[in-house]
């Protein structure tokens, strides 16, 4: 259960804020999951059960993300993180040294 977030600013989301914030990203997945089921064109050896299985996989992430039951990833975690800060913090640095 997803209880917490910390920021890359080091604030500590709970409670209401953050279940606004899973619900929010949840519904944007189940959205993402319907247009990638419907426009993708998928490669020819993948069949319609198939892709099917894959949609259905992908709601029910996004129910786990709603109700806060999901694994937080990295991409999860930055998903929240844009929602409640507004900034989006790459995977890498910007610059190697």
């Amino acid at each position: 259960m997803i209880e917490s977030i910390k920021t890359h600013k080091g604030e500590v989301i709970t409670g209401q804020k953050l279940k606004d914030a899973l619900l929010v990203i949840g519904t944007e997945s189940e959205v993402s999951a319907e247009l990638i089921y419907k426009t993708t064109n998928y490669a020819s050896h993948i069949t319609e059960e198939k892709k099917l299985a894959i949609y259905e996989e992908n709601l029910t992430r996004a129910e786990e993300i709603k109700t806060g039951r999901a694994e937080m990833t990295f991409w999860l975690w930055q998903r929240l993180n844009f929602h409640l800060t507004g900034e989006c913090v790459s995977f890498l640095p910007s610059e190697v040294k």
